[in-house]
């Protein structure tokens, strides 16, 4: 079995999906695989444009990719306190559940290879990927300026994980060093780093909307095109060295 190539010359197709009772986009390359999976996690402002081309990034690389909207399973207020409120569990609580539902879905598709799945999150989408990696059967996983657990044992089972985040960040950076500290003593494998002079949310270009504007001394939120290209470089190469091996476990 071989990894498909990253080939960004080549588009894949999209198309909205039904998982349960959430709505999501899938895309995959062209031709019948079998691809690498990734589950793409939004972040606290849902599934908008920027979710989107994360999952086309994904697709280019060589990936079949879905991102659920976890706003869409019932009137959206309540999906969105409920959400929130599952972010300050570790566990990940009913949310992690409905990505777990959202990785079976992502398994069964005839053109993915059901032993070679990923997740990756932005902000409140990476305290759940790192919570459903623990959780889930996943073999590797991308945290991008997420929340980390306080306690090691809260991590017990991870897989091996990419993390990114912005040292002008101070909500989130410290969770960089706590997840290093974490991963170092579960002996798990892994690629943290924290740019320097950048912010929240730097992999996401479309400005963020007026409403957040009063947590900006804290967060710093903006889009910065050097830190985001060598996130996106490290993330896939993080992605493709594990998932190859386990294209390389059923060869």
């Amino acid at each position: 079995m071989v990894l498909r190539a990253n080939n960004p010359s080549r588009q894949g197709s999209s198309r909205d999906v039904t998982i349960g009772r959430l709505r999501a986009v899938y895309a995959k390359p062209p031709g019948d695989g079998p691809f690498a999976g990734v589950i793409v996690v939004h972040d606290a402002l849902g599934l908008g444009q920027d979710m989107r081309g994360m999952v086309d990034q994904f697709t280019r690389a060589g990936y079949a990719a879905v991102a659920p909207d976890l706003y869409s399973d019932g009137a959206r207020p309540l999906c969105v306190a409920r959400t929130l409120v599952d972010t300050v569990r570790s566990s990940g609580g009913q949310t992690a559940d409905r990505i777990g539902a959202v990785r079976s879905w992502l398994a069964d598709q005839p053109e993915v290879d059901e032993h070679r799945l990923g997740v990756i999150g932005y902000c409140m989408g990476g305290g759940f990927a790192l919570a459903a990696a623990v959780r889930l059967d996943f073999s590797v996983a991308a945290v991008n300026y997420g929340v980390v657990p306080a306690e090691t044992s809260q991590l017990a089972g991870v897989c091996p994980v990419v993390a990114s985040y912005g040292d002008r960040d101070r909500m989130f950076a410290p969770n960089a060093a706590r997840l290093q500290t974490h991963l170092q003593r579960l002996g798990v494998s892994h690629d943290i780093k924290v740019y320097p002079n950048v912010g929240h949310g730097f992999l996401s270009p479309t400005p963020p909307p007026r409403w957040t504007a009063p947590a900006s001394p804290l967060l710093h939120v903006g889009y910065d095109e050097p830190a985001a290209r060598d996130a996106w470089q490290r993330i896939f190469s993080f992605f493709h060295e594990r998932l190859a091996r386990e294209a390389n476990k059923g060869s």
